[in-house]
């Protein structure tokens, strides 16, 4: 990893093996480099909450994506837990991006309130940290082929144009209010921004 690179830091509520976890990290391989840290065990409706019965234990694993070993972090306790963790203990620098999902169901109306995929977006927000939650709102499959056409339009439009980092992260931006519009994915900033 480049200190220079774009860093995402990768969550989830459904826990490390959830198969659109791996989804989202696959499609967000391309963009920059993603530190996963996600709940050892299934965590839904766990809110913002840090769990007080949790071990806080945090286990690395090996799993392959896009045909490459990841060292993968299993955080014993909640999804806030877990991008805590991950912004303070496990990520070498600051990140640039957390992403949390990609969720199974949907999380609106009042759900968000309890959803832990949008509590975890809150706390990477909590730390001044863009935070972006998805939800696979149709089928899984269609929630990750919008997600990665939209990492992929941005990865264009940077080379094409040889964008610098800053440029990137500004192209960022615009897609991820373009992929607000089109999953109804909310973006969670630090205020003033």
């Amino acid at each position: 990893m480049k200190n220079s690179e774009f860093q995402i830091l990768l969550s989830n509520d459904d826990g490390i093996d959830s198969p659109g976890l791996w989804a989202a990290a696959e499609a967000l391989d391309e963009l920059g480099y993603v530190t996963v840290a996600a709940p050892r065990d299934h965590m839904s409706a766990t809110g913002r909450g840090f769990q007080k019965n949790s071990d806080g234990t945090i286990i690395t694993k090996k799993l392959s994506v896009n045909d490459k070993e990841w060292d993968v972090y299993a955080v014993g306790g909640s999804p806030s837990q877990s991008v805590a963790h991950g912004i303070l203990e496990i990520v070498p620098r600051k990140p640039d991006l957390v992403v949390t999902g990609i969720n199974f169901g949907e999380n609106f109306g009042t759900d968000v309130t309890y959803s832990g995929t949008v509590g975890a977006a809150i706390e990477a927000a909590s730390l001044g940290i863009p935070g972006l939650r998805c939800h696979s709102r149709f089928y899984l499959r269609a929630g990750i082929n919008i997600m990665t056409r939209s990492i992929s339009l941005l990865l264009h439009i940077s080379q094409k144009f040889s964008l610098n980092l800053c440029s990137i992260r500004r192209c960022l931006r615009m897609c991820m209010f373009l992929m607000s519009l089109c999953l109804r994915v909310p973006l969670l900033t630090r205020p003033g921004r």
